[in-house]
């Protein structure tokens, strides 16, 4: 029965695993780290995406969101906004097996 209960317990994780998820709030795109590790995040207009040469972002690590925080992005300070975008590229890593990345609808 200790047998048992050891392994239950052992067996349970109790961490946090949270993601990053950018909400656009015209004229703002908030971004909200809701993991415990901080994060480096990029966001592009997504038509000027494929114009960057990305480089590896876990080279020279530097995290450019702490843990459990959020910022507020105006449009205008987005990469490569203009008056038609309509979307933008936006991704994010701890450099520690935690990514995303997706395209997000500004409007």
């Amino acid at each position: 029965m200790l047998l048992v209960l050891l392994l239950l317990v052992s067996g349970c994780d109790s961490s946090y695993e949270g993601t990053v998820i950018a909400t656009p709030h015209p004229p703002e795109l908030e971004i909200l780290n809701d993991t415990d590790k901080p994060v480096f995040y990029l966001v592009i207009e997504t038509e000027e995406s494929h114009l960057i040469d990305l480089a590896d972002p876990c080279e020279n690590f530097r995290p450019n969101l702490p843990p459990q925080s959020t910022i507020t992005i105006p449009y205008g300070q987005i990469a490569g906004m203009n008056k038609n975008a309509e979307s933008v590229w936006f991704m994010w890593t701890d450099c520690q097996g935690e990514s995303g990345s997706r395209t997000i609808k500004l409007y």
